[in-house]
């Protein structure tokens, strides 16, 4: 399934509320646009980039599966998605998060570009002996100021 085949899937059902994408191969990029879509479920195992492009009514992204095979990182962009509350598992290793055009890396100090304030709930995956990975929880959490509830999935032997 192409990129363009998920585009036309969300431009056919208007009232499509939840989605859930079990990609094994191909689209190398997924974008999301839908003006009625409220939940993504997402087991994304070879996308190197997914992007939620306008989704005014999007609350909830899960990510249940990691990456294997071709790809170790998947980018996760978040352009306009403005009822945002929930995102879980993200992975400090494996997800690469932009917001806006602003790449978030183990250092990036919060500024306006790059809060995302609607979210209240956030999920994520991290091995506390990385050292790279702690750095990247913190950017997370600068990322999403307004968290109230953080599950945190220890990884590895820490």
């Amino acid at each position: 399934m192409s990129d363009k085949y998920i585009h036309r899937l969300l431009a056919a059902s208007p009232v499509l509320e939840t989605l859930g994408l079990m990609l094994k191969g191909k689209p190398e990029r997924v974008h999301v646009c839908s003006q009625s879509l409220r939940c993504l479920l997402l087991g994304l195992s070879k996308v190197e980039e997914f992007t939620v492009v306008d989704a005014p009514l999007l609350e909830r992204i899960i990510f249940f599966k990691p990456p294997y095979g071709g790809t170790d990182c998947v980018r996760f962009k978040i352009a306009s998605a403005p009822k945002l509350r929930v995102i879980g598992y993200l992975h400090a290793r494996i997800h690469k998060l932009q917001i806006g055009n602003i790449i978030i890396k183990p250092d990036t100090i919060a500024s306006p570009c790059t809060l995302v304030p609607s979210v209240k709930i956030l999920a994520v995956k991290v091995n506390f002996v990385v050292f790279g990975e702690v750095k990247m929880l913190a950017s997370f959490l600068r990322c999403f100021p307004s968290v109230g509830t953080l599950h945190i999935e220890v990884l590895g032997n820490s």
